[in-house]
């Protein structure tokens, strides 16, 4: 969408973009066409769905996850699609077309790497996944804002979804797994409520990086959030035992 949106951008103005988002017309007519749309007979009262996700919630592992997808939507709102697009028409000078192109590249990686993260999680922890997804998310965006080179960016871009598709959906598969049947979509709210908040307060913060030190000294700085979530890998109570995971 990102170089979708840049293309047109370029033709049209970016007034134009705006009409891009009616696909979700057709994505509701799907929905109401291929859905259940039975209800359940006896559906639980949403005080007691609050309160079982409320008690999930405390859980360790729970807390663990909601608070780093938290950080990782912020580092993916803030700096990546707030702070990268003001960074590349200032530093390289590029248009609205190229920077959507440069912000679509990380969909590469990460649909490889979201597709084959069974294999992934054979061979390392989910400890160990959200360790070294934090560890490059660090690492880009200081090469990010350091990198002189416009192929430095694109490599960086890669490594970032990488990042990307290993750590959004271990987060998602722990979060899910921690909480049991009946309070399970509660629990998954709350991870999404968290993600939502990440999407407010990283541009937020970026825009306040942006006005004082600049867009590459915000890609640095802000990179330090990658070393929150690390910590909260390496301390927490993430499973430390390989386990690939079977799609469904």
């Amino acid at each position: 969408m990102p170089s979708v949106s840049g293309a047109v951008t370029e033709l049209a103005g970016w007034r134009v973009t705006f009409g891009l988002y009616t696909v979700a017309l057709l994505t509701a007519g799907i929905a109401w066409l291929v859905l259940d749309g039975r209800r359940p007979a006896s559906p639980p009262r949403v005080r007691d769905q609050i309160a079982g996700a409320a008690a999930v919630a405390r859980e360790p592992i729970v807390t663990t996850t909601i608070t780093a997808g938290f950080f990782v939507f912020v580092l993916i709102f803030g700096l990546m699609l707030t702070v990268m697009p003001v960074h590349l028409a200032d530093e390289f000078g590029l248009g609205a077309a190229a920077r959507g192109l440069v912000i679509s590249i990380p969909a590469i990686t990460s649909t490889i790497v979201a597709f084959n993260l069974g294999r992934v999680r054979a061979v390392l922890s989910p400890r160990a996944v959200v360790m070294a997804g934090s560890a490059m998310f660090l690492g880009v965006f200081v090469a990010f804002g350091t990198t002189p080179a416009l192929i430095g960016v694109v490599v960086a871009a890669l490594v970032f979804g990488v990042a990307e598709g290993a750590l959004i959906p271990t987060l998602q598969d722990l979060n899910i797994s921690g909480a049991p049947d009946e309070h399970r979509g509660a629990v998954v709210a709350v991870w999404v409520g968290a993600a939502r908040l990440g999407q407010t307060v990283g541009p937020l913060l970026a825009g306040v990086g942006l006005s004082l030190v600049g867009s590459g000294t915000t890609l640095v700085i802000g990179s330090s959030v990658a070393a929150v979530i690390f910590a909260a890998a390496f301390l927490g109570p993430l499973p430390r035992q390989a386990q690939a995971v079977e799609a469904r």
